[in-house]
């Protein structure tokens, strides 16, 4: 299952994919990405795509640790999307990097949540 979520601070559109398989949540992501492929180990259990526009995916595989790796990709996510605005993570900027990255973080949650996942006061 693939969700959309739409951030008009930094005109961009995040993809979150969960699902039980990693063929699956590739096939998810590539349909919505506007180009690009990527070559990633089957055995993977997340992974995060950034295409040639304002698209950035996440793709989580339902397995232990799914909290872990949505906060890991996450960051790759909040990382790619300052460097497609130029804009450079330092102490000046961290504050902005942080509200990014916890949107990020916040989106994934959602769509886990859409998937029958349950965590307490979301």
């Amino acid at each position: 299952m693939i969700t959309k979520f739409a951030n008009d601070v930094f005109h961009i559109d995040l993809f979150v994919s969960v699902c039980k398989t990693f063929d699956e949540c590739k096939k998810d992501v590539l349909s919505k990405m506007k180009g690009g492929d990527f070559e990633l180990h089957p055995d993977t259990s997340a992974f995060y795509v950034v295409d040639g526009s304002s698209n950035f995916a996440i793709g989580l595989i339902e397995k232990v640790g799914v909290l872990g790796n949505l906060c890991h990709e996450s960051s790759h996510i909040t990382q790619a999307i300052f460097d497609r605005i130029g804009m450079t993570h330092s102490t000046e900027t961290d504050e902005a990097y942080s509200y990014l990255l916890q949107w990020v973080f916040d989106s994934g949650l959602k769509a886990l949540g859409k998937s029958g996942y349950s965590f307490y006061g979301i």
